[in-house]
C-alpha cells in the first residue's frame, strides 16, 4: 500500500486503467465522449492508487518510460481483447442466423464500433448490452480492471506462455459458443426446408423457389420471438463466462 506519493507509479496506473477503458468494447464505444473516458480513467486510477503495492519502478530515461507505459496499455488491451472475443460470438451467430433467414445481405451499420453487423446480430447485441448493465456486470468488470492495477506488477514482463495459451484456446471455445447460439435457428431452417420440399411434391403447381424466401423470413422472425427468453439466459451465461475468463487472465498476468 502506498505511503509516499509516487507520480511515476500513478502515471503507470493511469495508463493501465486507460487501456482497460479504451480497449473495452463496452466503455470504449465511440459514442462516449473522450473526456468521459479520460475522466473515468482518472477517477478509477485515483481510487486504485492507494491500494497499489509500493514497488520501485526503474525509469532511467524518457524512452524507457514510454516503453513501460506502452506495456501497461497492453495489459488493458489484453483484457479488452477477451471481452471483444465474447462479443464476436453474437456477431458470428447473427451472421449464421441471417443466412438461414435469407437475410445475409442485409446489414446494419454500427457507428459506435465502425462495423456492419447482421440484423439479428444487432438485435442480440442490444440484448447483450441491456443484460450486461442490468446484471451489474459492468461493476464486476470495473472491479477486475482495478484488480489488474493492484495485483499485476508494474514495469515487468507480464505476457507468458500460460496467458498466450488461454487466449488462443478461447478462439475454439468462441466458435463452440457461436454454434450453440445458432442451433435452434438451424433446426428451424432444416424443418422449413423439409416442409417446402414436401410442399413442392404435394403441390407442384406452387412455385416453391418464389415463396421459399418469404416463408424463411417469416419463420425466422417467429423463431426469434420464441427464442427471446432462452437467448436471454444464454447471453447471461455468456457474460458470466466472459467475466470468469477475464479474471483468470488477470491472475495469469501476476
Amino acid at each position: 500500500m502506498q505511503s509516499d506519493f509516487n507520480f511515476t507509479l500513478l502515471m503507470l496506473v493511469f495508463m493501465r486503467m486507460t487501456g482497460c477503458i479504451v480497449f473495452s468494447p463496452v466503455f470504449g464505444r465511440r459514442n462516449l465522449p473522450v473526456m468521459a473516458k479520460v475522466g473515468l480513467s482518472l477517477l478509477l486510477s485515483g481510487a486504485v492508487y492507494p491500494l497499489v503495492p509500493d514497488t520501485a519502478v526503474e525509469i532511467s530515461s524518457v524512452i524507457v518510460l514510454m516503453i513501460t507505459a506502452t506495456k501497461e496499455l497492453l495489459v488493458g488491451f489484453i483484457i479488452g481483447f477477451i471481452v471483444n472475443l465474447f462479443i464476436s460470438v453474437i456477431v458470428i451467430g447473427g451472421e449464421v442466423i441471417d443466412l438461414h433467414m435469407a437475410m445475409s445481405i442485409a446489414h446494419i451499420y454500427d457507428p459506435t464500433s465502425n462495423v456492419s453487423m447482421p440484423v439479428s446480430g444487432s438485435f442480440f447485441y442490444m440484448m447483450f448490452i441491456f443484460i450486461f448493465f442490468a446484471s451489474n456486470a459492468h461493476g464486476t468488470l470495473i472491479r477486475l480492471f482495478a484488480e489488474s492495477c493492484v495485483v499485476v506488477p508494474y514495469g515487468t514482463e507480464f505476457f507468458n506462455t500460460s496467458t498466450l495459451g488461454v487466449v488462443v484456446g478461447l478462439f475454439s471455445r468462441i466458435l463452440i459458443y457461436a454454434v450453440q447460439m445458432t442451433i435452434p435457428m438451424f433446426a428451424a431452417a432444416l424443418i422449413t426446408e423439409v416442409g417446402m420440399g414436401l410442399l413442392s411434391k404435394a403441390a407442384p403447381q406452387i412455385n416453391v423457389f418464389v415463396t421459399n424466401i418469404q416463408f424463411k423470413i417469416l419463420a425466422g422472425f417467429f423463431v426469434l420471438f420464441l427464442l427471446i427468453q432462452p437467448m436471454s439466459s444464454f447471453l447471461e451465461r455468456l457474460i458470466g463466462l466472459m467475466l470468469d475468463n477475464v479474471s483468470n487472465v488477470v491472475k495469469l498476468l501476476m
